[in-house]
């Protein structure tokens, strides 16, 4: 996808097909009470966002690494998970305070 779209692209194009699909999933609450149907549903809808969240990690370590020095790349791709993690846990407070 990288090779026809270029890399922001395909950033751009992943990330809104994640939030589409994460936007979406509560939506499979409709197929409650239909075993089969919600679990094939909600299976598609899961693996379909997490592909995209692995293509957009993915697209923004490449993106990073191609923005430094090479003497400084170890250290921005430390910081630059050690954000994303950060992220990640607040993430996860807001919605239990959320929810």
């Amino acid at each position: 996808m990288v090779k026809v779209f270029g890399l922001m692209k395909t950033q751009f194009i992943t990330l809104t097909t994640m939030m589409f699909f994460i936007i979406v999933l509560p939506a499979a609450n409709s197929l409650y009470g239909r075993g089969v149907s919600l679990t094939a549903t909600v299976i598609v809808l899961v693996l379909v966002s997490r592909i995209c969240a692995g293509c957009c990690f993915t697209g923004q370590f490449i993106m990073i690494g191609n923005c430094v020095p090479s003497h400084l790349r170890a250290t921005v791709h430390g910081l630059s998970m050690s954000a994303s993690c950060a992220a990640r846990l607040v993430w996860l407070q807001v919605s239990a305070f959320i929810g």
